[in-house]
């Protein structure tokens, strides 16, 4: 079962949106932001034995780009003016592609 907890929140002239996402990835794990539509569709495991190296694989559509990013835990990637951070990131090791992830969105 999905599950999803997320919150909005303005610093100074900054929107920021944040969501905590449960694999398997589900239709409704769809999150929409302004002009920005974005799904995380899996969690990898890159080296079982240091749980802080995990990466989340997330769909990102915008009104014009569309990209299939792949974003280590605590780093983040542009698309647009959006930036999209992936605070954290825990695979499932006994179910690969499964697991965990704290996304979180800027858009100046």
């Amino acid at each position: 079962m999905t599950q999803r907890s997320h919150s909005w929140l303005h610093i100074g002239p900054f929107l920021f949106f944040s969501m905590l996402c449960c694999l398997p990835a589900h239709a409704d794990n769809q999150i929409l932001f302004g002009d920005l539509r974005l799904q995380l569709v899996r969690v990898e495991a890159n080296d079982p034995e240091n749980p802080r190296d995990d990466a989340a694989v997330v769909i990102v559509r915008t009104a014009t780009n569309y990209a299939n990013l792949t974003i280590p835990a605590y780093s983040s990637s542009f698309i647009d003016e959006y930036e999209i951070y992936v605070r954290y990131a825990r695979a499932n090791l006994q179910l690969p592609g499964e697991g965990t992830a704290r996304i979180s969105v800027y858009r100046p």
